[in-house]
């Protein structure tokens, strides 16, 4: 194992519908917000804001209030927009460090779609942790875990 393992930081993701909850062991730090994301309504949408600070510009400007988290099939109904949500919470996580390497993401889908998860929803979630800056991304199914366990 190489010494930059050691300096890489941990995110344990749970992944929810209407929730987002991102916990970095190695400090405590932890934010849990919706897992919704402000987009303008102009011919070229750009991302306003996301999380609890997408819900004062749904009220004030002219915006769609957009949760890439929510599909009656499947956990991601917009892949593109997911990602852009889960980096900026990656980023709000590592807020004020001046320097944070790329971490090791362990997601927690706290759905259980019938049959379980396919092959390509897997490997989409994996996609989604390495487009938010991650080094290694891990699906994890089953029981949360444990801060300890996450270390090991």
């Amino acid at each position: 194992m190489a010494l930059l393992d050691f300096l890489r930081p941990i995110v344990y993701a749970r992944l929810e519908p209407e929730l987002l909850t991102l916990r970095e062991p190695a400090s405590g730090r932890s934010i849990t917000e919706p897992a919704v994301a402000a987009i303008t309504r102009e011919s070229k949408r750009r991302l306003v804001a996301v999380g609890e600070a997408a819900r004062v510009p749904a009220v004030t400007q002219a915006v769609d209030l957009i949760n890439p988290f929510k599909h009656p099939r499947t956990l991601l109904s917009d892949f593109t927009l997911a990602e852009q949500v889960f980096k900026s919470f990656v980023r709000k996580l590592f807020e004020g460090r001046l320097f944070a390497a790329a971490p090791v993401i362990v997601l927690h889908p706290r759905v259980n779609p019938e049959g379980g998860f396919t092959q390509i929803e897997v490997r989409a979630l994996k996609e989604l942790a390495i487009g938010a800056g991650a080094s290694k991304a891990i699906v994890w199914h089953g029981r949360d875990l444990a801060d300890h366990e996450l270390k090991s």
